[in-house]
């Protein structure tokens, strides 16, 4: 009881500081204090409402199909400028089995100037509720890049943290040759 109410209390002082502040930190401590439920490996997948460069909304289940998908979570960081050449190169290596999508947790200005400084391999959409959406509830606590392997039936079936030379690579081949989802 003490506990419910004291997360009561601790959410009407975050929400009244957002509100008069217009501070983008009140959204880290709203998901701090009420953290969503995380998507874990075996779970269906979560959709939502993205965002790409034209502004038009896209969800990850409109790019469904027979392939898996990779998705990375991420924004101008230098772990995920510097994964961005083993990206590509995986991409480009798994294209017949693998969907690869970038979701970008930066603001949409901060986006817009990292697509226009890096020619950037894959679909590239922005979550308008940057890390406190999607890369939230897929486990990125605030941490990126953060990459996520769904199978074409809508499973997750590897996510992890960080960027290592050569970890992307070990990965989908593992998950994605692996599981046969080639024909």
């Amino acid at each position: 009881m003490k506990s419910s109410l004291l997360k009561l209390c601790l959410f009407a002082c975050v929400s009244l500081f957002s509100v008069a502040c217009s501070h983008p930190i009140s959204a880290y401590l709203i998901a701090s204090v009420f953290p969503p439920s995380v998507v874990e490996v075996g779970d269906d997948m979560v959709d939502a409402k993205l965002l790409d460069i034209n502004g038009k909304k896209k969800r990850i289940s409109d790019y469904m199909s027979k392939k898996y998908l990779l998705l990375n979570f991420g924004g101008g960081c230098g772990n995920f400028i510097a994964s961005l050449p083993e990206v590509e190169e995986v991409s480009e290596t798994f294209k017949e089995n693998l969907t690869f999508i970038i979701i970008n947790v930066d603001t949409k200005t901060q986006w817009k100037e990292l697509m226009d400084k890096y020619d950037i391999a894959g679909i590239n959409l922005r979550d308008p509720k940057t890390v406190r959406g999607l890369a939230y509830k897929y486990g990125a606590n605030f941490s990126t890049p953060h990459y996520v392997i769904i199978s074409p039936e809508g499973k997750v079936v590897d996510r992890w943290t960080g960027f290592s030379d050569g970890r992307i690579k070990e990965k989908v081949s593992k998950k994605v040759l692996d599981f046969g989802s080639t024909e």
